[in-house]
């Protein structure tokens, strides 16, 4: 905030080259009609935890140092709001070198060994860099040396073919969430889905149960992909938990939940895409519950959704809006894809953007 606000900033000439703050496409700046494009995606949650992270941050460490500070800082200009938008600034642009395990000395009498624990280094801004694009499909990536870092090239690229850096493997929805743009259906590969567990939490003893062994959360722990469900472990423990009968229930909970070896092999097996129509009859029904309950969540209908993608609609529509529709209709699809699997009906036409479609990234 400090340099930003400073004209005499050393750093002037990198800020300036930054829009105006206020222009910011991430979804914490977007209004309420804005965002209830996004329901369903989970976008909306994760932006109101950072709001309220922010406020948190902003009241109880940066507003005491400022106020100590008033040769530096003047409370009217380096107020809520601007902090705001620094987070958001460092959040878009940043790098983070990955985390490492750094080896620490345990004193433990019978036997001194090392351990090792997590290191996280703090984000950093990386002039040039930062101005690379990303897509799922990427053909350069930043490495970080001892002593420098390097753009390196993954593949061949063409005379004035754009290149495109990577900021991980992330689905569109974080996309979006932290950088304010989203790829069309199919390019993001690495596209998911996480499945609401509203229908199983309402099995409240069971999913405490859960919840004590660490298989589930809050939040959820169920996860689809294009290349089918990416936690099969929780979702087999939970699937064989919540249909169980009371009897058999009982008798799981004495045994503390043990697992073995062969049910995570299992696991892998049985929620593989051509495998979910083999489910037992009470699993599938339970499973299908909770895709239909994910799907009935969003605004509107993948057919909906569809028409939007339509050239003639499609270019009418604000960026944000058609961000938020490419959101939208990569999860729906991955939710009825996971849905055909389960019926092994044959997927709709309509299930997914056609030729005459038309789809854009920023």
């Amino acid at each position: 905030m400090y340099e930003f606000t400073n004209p005499c900033s050393k750093w002037r000439p990198y800020l300036n080259l930054f829009p105006n703050f206020s222009e910011q496409e991430l979804p914490m700046f977007w209004d309420k009609q804005e965002l209830s494009e996004l329901q369903g995606t989970g976008v909306p949650e994760a932006v109101n935890r950072d709001i309220k992270n922010i406020r948190h941050e902003y009241e109880n460490i940066v507003l005491p140092c400022i106020s100590k500070h008033p040769d530096l800082f003047n409370v009217e200009i380096h107020n809520l709001d601007l902090y705001k938008k620094m987070v958001a600034f460092v959040m878009s642009y940043s790098f983070t070198e990955p985390s490492k395990r750094l080896p620490i000395s345990l004193d433990i009498d019978d036997d001194d060994e090392n351990e090792t624990e997590t290191h996280h280094p703090p984000p950093v801004m990386v002039p040039m860099a930062d101005a690379l694009n990303h897509i799922a499909k990427n053909n350069a990536k930043l490495l970080f040396d001892k002593d420098k870092l390097k753009m390196v090239s993954t593949k061949p690229i063409r005379k004035e073919q754009e290149i495109y850096n990577t900021f991980g493997e992330l689905a569109n929805w974080q996309l979006l969430h932290m950088y304010g743009f989203a790829e069309p259906y199919p390019d993001n590969i690495f596209d998911t889905e996480t499945m609401t567990s509203d229908p199983i939490v309402d099995l409240n003893a069971r999913w405490r149960f859960l919840e004590q062994l660490d298989v589930v959360s809050d939040e959820g722990n169920f996860v689809i992909g294009e290349d089918g469900i990416l936690t099969p472990e929780e979702l087999y423990t939970t699937l064989k938990v919540c249909t169980m009968t009371k009897d058999e229930f009982e008798d799981y909970k004495n045994k503390d939940g043990w697992e073995s070896d062969e049910d995570t092999e299992e696991a892998d097996i049985i929620l593989s895409h051509e495998n979910l129509h083999k489910l037992p009859e009470n699993w599938k029904q339970l499973l299908s519950g909770v895709l239909k309950v994910c799907l009935e969540k969003y605004v509107n209908t993948i057919d909906e959704d569809r028409r939007l993608l339509r050239k003639e609609n499609f270019d009418n529509l604000s960026k944000k809006r058609q961000f938020a529709l490419h959101v939208r209709v990569g999860q729906k699809i991955l939710l009825h894809k996971t849905l055909q699997a389960i019926t092994k009906e044959p997927l709709a036409n309509n299930m997914q953007p056609g030729q005459g479609d038309h789809c854009c990234i920023a």
